[in-house]
């Protein structure tokens, strides 16, 4: 995919007529306009190929972009086109200037310019969490949580049992000298310069992997490995329905989540509080859902109203 693919998003005569008002050289800044549009393009497909290697993701790369390309063209096209009703009077000379209506019209076009770093921004991180899916946090509710924590946890503890392997043959062949230490860390796998690296005092004088390294990663592992626990013990707790005055409460931990179900559409003040205590309507259930946590489910049970009794979601159904 070339640049010059990129440069066709922009029509020639539309970058031209965004700086003949407030340009000498309006042909020249056209070029340039079309070319750093294109240079950006590029370097953003460069940059979520990567990512799709690294991820796993190729398959979704060219839809991704596609979409991704279609919204900063467009947003480009609409920032230019505000931009050619912009003067200078440089360009017109200040004889009958109209000073407040080009204010209004920089203003416009600042403001789709704007709209167009926004979407840039938005855009770029939504593509990543789509294209690296292993770069995303562990939830408790994710089909695969408990696989995930564990290859975690096997790496960590293989990283700390590399790390106590590679200090003991440190100290096994102190006498021996630098090269033979370089040698059995080689055994280890180490390359020549992570162990002449290895050996190389720290300043506090000490070689090898420092204590705190290791203890930095012993809490690792037992955080990881509580984690694994709490995970477990969440799942297998039962969806809870609650019966409230004004909604209904669905407590489900194994889909971490709170939802309210109101027979109508809340009163305003109540969907503003919804949303403050992160809840979001979601059409496909008909309910206010958030995250699972001591926040929600005590706005939920406070927004459905006095509680009459408890049952088992499976029971209700």
């Amino acid at each position: 995919m070339s640049s010059f693919d990129f440069e066709n998003d922009i029509p020639q005569s539309l970058a031209q007529a965004a700086h003949r008002g407030t340009s000498f050289v309006p042909k020249k800044r056209a070029v340039e306009e079309r070319t750093s549009y294109a240079q950006s393009l590029q370097a953003d497909y460069e940059n979520f190929r990567q990512h799709a290697v690294q991820g796993g993701t190729l398959s979704l790369l060219e839809d991704q972009f596609a979409t991704y390309r279609q919204g900063v063209a467009q947003r480009t096209r609409a920032y230019l086109e505000s931009s050619s009703r912009c003067l200078s009077s440089m360009i017109t000379g200040r004889s009958n200037f109209p000073t407040e209506r080009n204010r209004k019209r920089n203003a416009a076009a600042d403001k789709k310019r704007e709209d167009l770093l926004d979407f840039q921004k938005r855009a770029r991180a939504a593509i990543l969490r789509t294209l690296r899916p292993d770069l995303q946090p562990v939830r408790s509710s994710d089909s695969d949580a408990v696989e995930r924590l564990q290859e975690d946890l096997e790496s960590l503890e293989g990283t700390q049992k590399r790390m106590k392997a590679a200090n003991a043959a440190i100290r096994k062949y102190a006498k021996e000298g630098a090269a033979a230490q370089v040698a059995a860390l080689m055994a280890l796998q180490f390359t020549q310069q992570e162990a002449a690296e290895l050996l190389q005092p720290d300043f506090a004088g000490r070689i090898g992997f420092a204590g705190y390294r290791l203890q930095y990663a012993n809490a690792n592992i037992r955080r990881i490995r509580a984690r694994i626990e709490e995970i477990k013990h969440v799942q297998a707790k039962p969806v809870t329905e609650i019966q409230g005055t004004v909604a209904r409460l669905e407590d489900d931990p194994p889909a971490n989540r709170v939802r309210l179900f109101f027979p109508s559409k809340p009163a305003q003040e109540v969907i503003t509080t919804l949303k403050s205590g992160a809840f979001r309507w979601t059409p496909s259930l008909g309910c206010w859902q958030a995250y699972r946590n001591p926040n929600s489910i005590g706005l939920a049970r406070r927004l459905a109203g006095s509680c009459e009794e408890v049952i088992p979601a499976t029971e209700n159904s």
